[in-house]
């Protein structure tokens, strides 16, 4: 049962009133295997990434881990990069711990 399509431009940000036309459509089973979160450290800058077809997920940050947990949404500074969404953030300002959530 396919209860929706999404589909996303990802080659530029804004894609408002563009036209999408479709020859065929081929649509397989659905990956329910969640999108790994990546990093990579480089000095003092910490470069998280995740698959770009898990478009749909929310980087988010918290300070603590101590309940009650406040994650915060990383909506700032995410581009893509090779079939990667990436975002680029420092390692100064103390602990900070990072996850993706599902849509």
């Amino acid at each position: 049962m396919l209860g929706s399509i999404r589909v996303e431009r990802l080659d530029r940000s804004s894609a408002n009133g563009d036209a999408l036309f479709v020859d065929g459509l081929h649509v397989g089973a659905v990956n329910l295997i969640p999108a790994r979160l990546n990093f990579l450290r480089a000095g003092e800058q910490l470069a998280l990434s995740w698959p770009a077809a898990g478009m749909g997920f929310q980087l988010q940050s918290a300070s603590t881990l101590t309940p009650p947990i406040l994650w915060n949404p990383m909506t700032n500074g995410i581009r893509l990069t090779n079939g990667q969404a990436v975002v680029t953030t420092s390692l100064s300002g103390g602990r900070r711990f990072f996850r993706l959530k599902s849509p």
